[in-house]
């Protein structure tokens, strides 16, 4: 008896893992970096053991599960003040790329449609990240913008995926 219940535990614990490392990064900006550490461990990131600075890796949490690629995300600060979000993912095959894209394009359809002007804006703002292969925009709500991008991998991240949440230059 205990230990079906303990099989059960860890499949409760399992599938919640997975179910939040899935989710859109939907981490406002602006937060201080004790704010953002709350959020990001939220969605199973956390921080390193280097002092603070302008650019700082959160890695993925050890969480009970299985996974099938790596992520990491990469926030930039204005002073204490996050000011852009990269969570990088990394798939060993096109299939389960193209698989988290479309999954991705599809979660955050369900809560704003893609927008030209936001793809606009975007690339007004920035070059597209090297190996761009596709990638799509959408309003991000209280004044952000969101590309997500299919990616052939390219050194330093060799990421196949990447979820960008950014303010849009005044």
């Amino acid at each position: 008896m205990g230990t079906v219940r303990g099989a059960v535990v860890l499949v409760l614990l399992a599938a919640c893992g997975g179910a939040s490392a899935d989710r859109p990064l939907d981490v406002p900006l602006g937060l201080t970096r004790d704010r953002l550490i709350g959020e990001l461990r939220r969605l199973e990131y956390c921080p390193g053991h280097e002092p603070p600075s302008a650019r700082e890796v959160y890695e993925k949490c050890h969480v009970p599960g299985v996974e099938q690629g790596q992520s990491w995300v990469v926030a930039y600060f204005d002073g204490d003040r996050t000011v852009r979000l990269d969570r990088f993912e990394r798939y060993p095959t096109d299939a389960l790329t193209s698989e988290r894209f479309n999954q991705l394009v599809e979660k955050r359809s369900a809560v704003a449609p893609p927008s030209e002007e936001a793809r606009a804006a975007i690339a007004a703002q920035q070059e597209l990240p090297a190996g761009t292969q596709t990638w799509v925009a959408f309003d991000g709500g209280d004044g952000t913008l969101v590309g997500v991008y299919m990616l052939t991998p390219r050194p330093p991240e060799n990421a196949t995926i990447l979820e960008q949440v950014l303010s849009p230059r005044a």
